[in-house]
This record gives C-alpha cells, sequence and structure tokens, in this order.
C-alpha cells in the first residue's frame, strides 16, 4: 500500500499538480500517489486549468526566490573577496587620506553643531567670559578645521596639526578611560565640560580605538612621505603631544 495515498486525499489540486510537475523533489510513491488522486477527481477542464495557473504562480515566486538567493550569494562573495583583498593589499594612500579627511571632517561638524548655542552665547551676552575652560572647548574644533584645510593641500604644517589633535584625544581618551575605570570622576569644571557627554567607559574605550586607528592610519610610512615627515619627527610630534596632553590633564585635576 502507497503510504502517500491517504495523506495526498488531503491536498488541493495545485498541490497535486506541483508533485507531478516537480519529479527531482519527491518520492516516486509520492509521485504515484499524487498521479492516482487527480485522476480519481476526474477535474474539469476549468477545474485544471485554475490548478496550472496555481502551480505557474508558485513556480514564479520560488524562481524569484532563487535569483534573489543567488544574487545575494554573489553580494556575498563580492564583499567576502573584497574584504579579503583589503586586508592581503594596503589601501592606497590616497583613500587613506580621503578617510582620514572624511572622519575628521565629520567630528569637526559635530563639535560644531554641538558648540553653536555655547558660541552665540559668548558673542551675544555681555556677561559670557571668555575663561579658560570655555576657550578650551573651542581649541579642538578649530584645530580639525585648520589642520585639515592644510592636510588637504598636502601642506607638511596640516599632517603635524591633525597629528598633534589625534595624540591629544587620544591621550585624553585614555587617561578619561583610567580614570574612570580606577577612581572617582575628578571634579574639575574644565574636565566636567569637556567630556561630560563621554560619562561611561564603552564610549570611552571606543574612542581610544577610534583615535588609535587613526594615529596608525596619518603615521603609515607613504602618508608620511607625502607630507615630507620623517619617521623621528612624527615620533617626535606624537611623545610631544601625549606628553603635552598629560600634562595639561594634571595640572586641572589639582
Amino acid at each position: 500500500m502507497n503510504p502517500f495515498t491517504d495523506q495526498y486525499k488531503k491536498l488541493s489540486n495545485s498541490e497535486l499538480l506541483w508533485v507531478v510537475n516537480n519529479p527531482d523533489d519527491y518520492q516516486l510513491l509520492a509521485i504515484d500517489a499524487a498521479k492516482t488522486e487527480l485522476a480519481s477527481r476526474q477535474l474539469t477542464l476549468e477545474e485544471m486549468t485554475i490548478a496550472e495557473n496555481e502551480v505557474k504562480v508558485r513556480h514564479n515566486a520560488k524562481r524569484a526566490k532563487t535569483e534573489k538567493d543567488l544574487a545575494l550569494k554573489n553580494i556575498l562573495k563580492k564583499t567576502t573577496n573584497s574584504m579579503s583583498d583589503i586586508i592581503k593589499r594596503p589601501a592606497p594612500k590616497r583613500k587613506i587620506k580621503i578617510i582620514i579627511s572624511a572622519m575628521l571632517g565629520l567630528i569637526f561638524l559635530f563639535q560644531a553643531f554641538s558648540r553653536v548655542d555655547l558660541l552665540k552665547f559668548m558673542l551675544t551676552y555681555n556677561d559670557a567670559r571668555w575663561d579658560l575652560p570655555t576657550v578650551f572647548l573651542f581649541i579642538p574644533w578649530l584645530t580639525i578645521l585648520i589642520g585639515l584645510l592644510l592636510f588637504w593641500f598636502r601642506k607638511k604644517a596640516g599632517w603635524i596639526v591633525l597629528s598633534v589633535y589625534i595624540t591629544y584625544q587620544a591621550c585624553y581618551s585614555i587617561i578619561g578611560f583610567f580614570v574612570w575605570t580606577f577612581q572617582d570622576y575628578p571634579e574639575s569644571p574644565l574636565l566636567k565640560r569637556a567630556i561630560s557627554p563621554m560619562t561611561y567607559l564603552p564610549s570611552l574605550f571606543f574612542l581610544v580605538l577610534f583615535f588609535s586607528g587613526m594615529l596608525w592610519a596619518i603615521c603609515r610610512g607613504d602618508i608620511r612621505s607625502d607630507y615630507h615627515v620623517s619617521r623621528k619627527s612624527s615620533l617626535q610630534t606624537i611623545i610631544f603631544s601625549f606628553i603635552a596632553t598629560a600634562l595639561l590633564f594634571w595640572l586641572h585635576l589639582v
């Protein structure tokens, strides 16, 4: 006895016709059961036409899904190959410079947007005071603007300014990360106003990784050579910036 006979009595006409039209997907006993059940129903021409149309719709849906899956596989394959090429092959220096400029440009726009209200207040209110903490908020913003312009026009000063800024941010993030990890947050008004938006460790840790990566990118040999910066000069710039940032941080703690 065919094990599919009773089961296939519950199927619709189009489902039975689907089994018959797709023999590669089903067992021989299943196909025989579908043919026998269709024959026993003695379908009219209209019923058979309806069943065939439903099968066509199902076929089109299956084909579309197959094509979509294939396209997705091709995209994944191309993406994987591209990532593999990026890992195996150093990125062209032009791309690196564009990425550095784009990233720092976004930071500049973010800082400009976040400080626009404060700038309006300082310029319009007579009681506003340009004290050190306030000036400190605008120095990094102006540094990015000046550095980006010089860097884009391949000036050595642009490389130095951006390296100082990136080192400053990396150092500040590292110190902030350890301060938050091992002791209470300092009461310095300068520090509260400068990094109060980053009041949790994951953000600081992300900043450490981000600016460390940016520093590595801008110190690549092919990038430095374009700006006529020697390895010794780059190390001196980074070390000086790191020490100056650490001293600045310490001076506002005491």
